[in-house]
């Protein structure tokens, strides 16, 4: 049924109970369009932006060849967001983006209202910087320093709460 809305948000059909199949088809494109203009525009865009469109980024497929994806490309994976560092054979090495820190990114964001669980960075791999948020023990937090690598309750001092 997401799908269905989804379609009828993007304008492209209202729904006809008596065609169903064609709904579902039609519901298939707009999204299909969506993941393609978010892969298009998401080397340019920055944390913030890419979690904001979350629903328009594809699921991490582990079947899935990323060897030909360009870098900056976006998968959703462990409920977090991941850009492609640098293209690999995912036929052979079939590590998921938070195993394969070193081919991964991952993506923060400076809105507490879509903060993520917080996630340890690996080398520059999702260090936050001043402003990005997180969520640790069910506490929403913004880091108040660049280059911030520790968890706000290992380092309280380079984060603040963030009441919503």
């Amino acid at each position: 049924m997401n799908e269905i809305k989804q379609a009828m948000h993007e304008g492209v059909n209202s729904y006809n109970a008596e065609n169903h199949e064609s709904n579902l088809q039609l519901a298939r494109s707009a999204g299909l369009r969506a993941a393609i203009a978010i892969q298009a525009e998401a080397s340019r865009l920055d944390g913030t932006a890419l979690i904001e469109k979350e629903s328009d980024i594809p699921d991490f497929d582990p079947d899935k060849q990323y060897l030909n994806w360009p870098s900056g490309s976006v998968v959703c994976d462990d409920n977090q967001v991941w850009t492609l560092i640098q293209p690999y054979d995912s036929v052979t090495n079939r590590q998921r983006p938070g195993e394969a820190r070193d081919r991964w990114g991952l993506a923060h964001t400076k809105d507490p209202t879509k903060a993520k669980p917080y996630v340890a960075p690996c080398g520059t791999s999702g260090v936050y910087m001043k402003d990005e948020c997180c969520i640790e023990n069910d506490v929403v937090y913004r880091s108040i320093i660049d280059d911030n690598i520790w968890a706000p309750s290992t380092y309280p001092a380079g984060w603040e709460e963030v009441g919503i």
